[in-house]
């Protein structure tokens, strides 16, 4: 299943690139096949590509609306996923908006002049490095 990429200097193998094994490739290949792929996704929360989580889960209870739960239901079935996973790629998806939110404010601040940026020495300072 050789993935070549267009590069300046022509078609490389996927292979060829440093760090990529025959793993990253099939997530690669699934990627430019779908869009997406269940194995990067499982990743994402915290697992392996079997599916085992990497990290101890702790549990949590939570209250929804029943609009809410008839959605993750819904979707639970469609996706033949479980809604714990569902849940938790939800808040995957979330925290890396608010992320993505908080640095454009960040950014906008910066090139207004509101804030300025910090010099490596002011970084090890602050870190007491």
């Amino acid at each position: 299943m050789d993935v070549l990429l267009e590069s300046p200097e022509g078609w490389t193998n996927l292979r060829e690139l440093g760090g990529v094994g025959p793993s990253t490739e099939r997530i690669i290949k699934e990627i430019l096949d779908t869009g997406s792929s269940r194995s990067y996704e499982r990743l994402l929360v915290g697992g392996n590509l079997s599916g085992q989580p990497l990290m101890e889960n702790v549990r949590r209870n939570i209250i929804l609306s029943a609009n809410l739960d008839k959605d993750l239901e819904e979707a639970s079935r469609m996706l033949g996923e479980k809604k714990s996973a569902i849940i938790r790629n939800a808040l995957v998806y979330y925290f890396d908006y608010l992320d993505l939110s908080i640095a454009k404010e960040r950014a906008a601040k910066y090139e207004a002049g509101v804030h300025k940026g910090l010099t490596a020495e002011e970084v090890k300072k602050a870190l007491d490095l």
